[in-house]
């Protein structure tokens, strides 16, 4: 039987293993088993691995540019999983090979091999001219950007790298670095199904260095550990959404995430057709007519389903979670 990286045992279904394929597969879901030992906490080691990024390692290069963008006082980068969704997609179509990057409601970090700056400051004024005719606003909503930093060393960027994952720890806004769709970490340990960053060749050592902090658990947090039992559909429909960084109202539409939804659920849940179709409003022979395919991608929705760390992007405005209190009074 497969290992997950989290050293659990893997079982899914054969539609979903594919022998000729080498690469390693996605962890599994946070589900321990009677089948063999999930620990529920990995030690820290202090030596950890490098991230092996799209062009080549991330604490590889001699040197790499820090970049900072804030929002104005009292205004907001985005109040919905909407807005930080086009966002994101917006930074990262206009800046290629970013190394990390993560999306704060107030501000951008991002690690880059160039002073990208003017790149990075059109993507925001692109963002602010749309979010502010979509909630009649006006006015300037991102500060002039500061000057970059330059990391000098291979330690000062791994380093930088875990600082920016871990932002939204720090701020209170999640308690684990995986719980953050709006950040490169779940795309570095191979749990994002449309990847910014490569997957590290070493996920769960990265994961564990990066979540040792006291603002996570100082001994690291494990990777999800799957489960034998076949899901629910509405379980797989929220695990889609995680895994794609796509809000719930994007899978009723036609598209990408919605065909994946589709072709998950028919693998890894005893569902009826029909009751697939009536999650996402379409007819019981659309979900009979998508074809097999996109395995890895089927392969994180089933690593991630379940994992509490990995719910869905629900709509509406994000300033009425506890968590973001501190930006309540924010526009």
């Amino acid at each position: 039987m497969p290992l997950s990286s989290a050293g659990c045992p893997v079982r899914l279904p054969s539609a979903v293993t594919d022998s000729s394929d080498t690469r390693d597969t996605a962890p599994a879901r946070l589900r321990p088993t009677g089948d063999g030992p999930c620990p529920a906490r990995l030690r820290r080691d202090p030596h950890p691995a490098p991230v092996h990024g799209r062009h080549g390692s991330c604490y590889a290069p001699r040197m790499l540019y820090h970049l900072v963008a804030r929002a104005r006082p009292g205004r907001l980068l985005f109040t919905d999983w909407e807005e930080g969704v086009a966002l994101s997609r917006r930074i990262v179509a206009a800046i290629p090979g970013i190394r990390a990057l993560v999306l704060m409601p107030d501000h951008v970090h991002l690690l880059h091999d160039q002073d990208v700056r003017q790149r990075l400051a059109r993507a925001l004024a692109a963002h602010a001219r749309w979010r502010n005719a979509r909630h009649g606003l006006g006015g300037s909503l991102v500060a002039p950007l500061p000057r970059a930093e330059r990391l000098v060393d291979a330690q000062k960027v791994r380093r930088s790298v875990r600082y920016v994952h871990l932002n939204p720890c720090r701020a209170g806004l999640v308690d684990d670095p995986l719980a953050w769709p709006l950040s490169t970490h779940r795309d570095a340990v191979g749990l994002a199904a449309d990847p910014v960053v490569a997957r590290h060749r070493e996920p769960a050592r990265f994961h564990r260095y990066v979540s040792s902090d006291p603002t996570v658990d100082v001994e690291g947090t494990d990777l999800p550990c799957a489960g034998l039992a076949l899901l629910e559909p509405v379980d797989v429909l929220y695990a889609t959404s995680a895994a794609l960084r796509l809000p719930l109202v994007a899978l009723r539409r036609r598209g990408p995430g919605r065909t994946l939804f589709l072709r998950a659920a028919r693998t890894l849940t005893g569902a009826s057709h029909q009751a697939i179709a009536d999650l996402v409003g379409v007819r019981r022979k659309t979900v009979c007519g998508v074809r097999d395919g996109d395995a890895d991608s089927v392969r994180i929705v089933a690593a991630v389903a379940g994992d509490p760390r990995f719910a869905a992007l629900d709509p509406g405005d994000l300033r009425h979670d506890p968590a973001w209190s501190a930006y309540r009074r924010r526009r």
